[in-house]
């Protein structure tokens, strides 16, 4: 039964003070968020005996079981962080510089430029 605008009366569940019923009241469906939080909450209760059984499991030998666990601990290779060191680029500045002085960059440089004149300086003498 449909009632119109302005009318109050009993169809539908509605009370003559506009309210519904308890007993005819639909349950209101739950936020997103409130369903992500709960499902967090109920899986953070049963986490711990879950990964016990997953240990035992795999220490009893069971492969995918102990693969599970490593990808949960982030033990995996793929996922292992690579530090791999770079060396700092050299600054515009830097090399202008070297190359108006005409002159090696590193004290090495010249140590080894110095040792090997010398050491064709004694090979020419023999």
């Amino acid at each position: 039964m449909i009632v119109a605008k302005g009318e109050v009366g009993t169809a539908g569940g509605v009370g003559a003070g506009g309210e519904t019923s308890p007993a005819k009241r639909r349950p209101r469906a739950l936020r997103p968020e409130l369903c992500r939080r709960y499902a967090q909450k109920e899986l953070a209760r049963g986490l711990p005996g879950i990964l016990q059984r997953f240990i035992d499991e795999a220490q009893k030998g069971s492969i995918p079981h102990a693969k599970a666990l490593m990808s949960l601990a982030g033990l995996e290779k793929d996922h292992a962080v690579q530090v791999t060191q770079t060396k700092r680029p050299k600054s515009l500045s830097e090399m202008l510089l070297r190359e108006l002085r005409g002159r090696p960059g590193t004290r090495a440089e010249i140590e080894t430029k110095q040792a090997v004149t010398m050491r064709d300086a004694e090979l020419r003498e023999e």
